[in-house]
């Protein structure tokens, strides 16, 4: 199967596929294992039809981080993946980190609890 490279240029690690690839470096991935954004072979969107996304990351840091309650963990992890590679706001990554962390203690003391 074909490899796609995915090339990070950006200041900090990006993750693709649970794989991190550091600034300036480049990974290749089967096509099938990549995000949408990452595919060679991406389908033609509609213009007419936004990416919901791109739509939350248009926002300032406070309406970007007013809409993270509403997504699910791999939408977080998608949203913070987009931020790193276009705006790479330390607010918003701070922000979607803090998030992911929160759920993630919040799991655990359910878990510990049942």
């Amino acid at each position: 199967m074909e490899q796609v490279p995915v090339e990070n240029k950006g200041k900090s690690p990006i993750y693709v596929g649970g794989v991190m690839i550091p600034p300036g470096e480049t990974r290749h991935f089967s096509d099938d294992l990549l995000p949408p954004e990452f595919r060679s072979s991406a389908p033609v969107v509609n213009d007419e039809l936004a990416d919901p996304f791109a739509e939350i990351l248009d926002g300032n840091v406070h309406e970007v981080t007013g809409a993270l309650d509403l997504l699910n963990h791999e939408w977080l992890v998608r949203l913070e993946a987009m931020e790193l590679a276009g705006k790479n706001r330390k607010g918003v990554l701070a922000a979607i980190a803090e998030e992911i962390l929160r759920r993630a203690n919040e799991s655990a003391a359910e878990g510990g609890e049942a």
